[in-house]
């Protein structure tokens, strides 16, 4: 009974740090999906469900974001404005890599040329 009390106790206290994680990384518009869940794996299923496209529509917009993501002088830091696109490359290779996986149809989503942009802007100094 004692190792088993033990085992609980270690397993909260990751629980705890788990879950501080994933609210210290996300925006407080984000938290509000996930507010009152105490289980930090549940906590991520929520916001994978949310947040991670399974559908050619959602493809289709994370698509548009990238043809139109533009950094705005404002801002002015590169670094960030190309982790920003290739965040959004990512997403949109997984999203595809999971519509083909789930797919009945055999048929080809082809990435704009506009993906090679990304790695072009890489090789590039500012």
């Amino acid at each position: 009974m004692e190792e088993y009390e033990t085992k609980l106790e270690a397993w909260t206290k990751k629980a705890k740090k788990a879950r501080k994680m994933i609210i210290s990384t996300i925006s407080p518009s984000v938290r509000t999906y996930v507010e009152g869940t105490k289980d930090p794996a549940e906590m991520w299923k929520i916001l994978e469900e949310r947040y991670r496209p399974k559908t050619r529509v959602t493809l289709r917009q994370l698509q548009r974001q990238f043809n139109t993501i533009r950094m705005t002088d404002d801002d002015g830091d590169m670094e960030k404005h190309l982790q920003q696109v290739e965040r959004l490359k990512r997403q949109i290779e997984a999203s595809i890599s999971r519509i083909q996986a789930t797919s009945a149809c055999s048929s080809t989503v082809h990435l704009p040329d506009m993906m090679s942009r990304s790695a072009s802007w890489k090789h590039k100094t500012v």
